[in-house]
C-alpha cells in the first residue's frame, strides 16, 4: 500500500514533467486536500513560482448533513488550490 512519501515522489516526477512542456506564459493550478497542501506546495516551490493560493469553500456536500459538533475532529469543507508559473513567466 502506498503511503504519503510515495505520493509526493510519484507527484514529484510529475511536476518535473509538467515543468518541461509548460509553456513560458504557462500556469499550472493543482488541487490539495488540507493535509498535504504544506508539503505540496514545497515540492512545487522547487519548481515554480507562487502566483496564488486559491481557497474553494465547498458550497455543498456530504460535510453539510453531518453534526459538526459532535465530530472529535476537523471536518474539512475547503480544499486548497495551488496556482504556479514557471520562473521567468512572472
Amino acid at each position: 500500500m502506498a503511503g504519503d512519501a510515495d505520493y509526493l515522489a510519484w507527484l514529484d516526477k510529475c511536476l518535473a514533467e509538467f515543468w518541461r512542456v509548460l509553456k513560458p506564459n504557462g500556469s499550472i493550478y493543482l488541487f490539495s486536500g488540507h493535509r498535504l497542501a504544506a508539503d505540496i506546495e514545497l515540492l512545487m516551490r522547487n519548481r515554480f513560482n507562487i502566483l496564488n493560493h486559491i481557497i474553494w469553500a465547498k458550497p455543498s456536500g456530504r460535510w453539510n448533513g453531518c453534526n459538526k459538533e459532535s465530530l472529535r475532529a476537523y471536518f474539512p469543507a475547503t480544499e486548497r488550490i495551488l496556482r504556479r508559473a514557471l520562473p521567468w513567466a512572472v
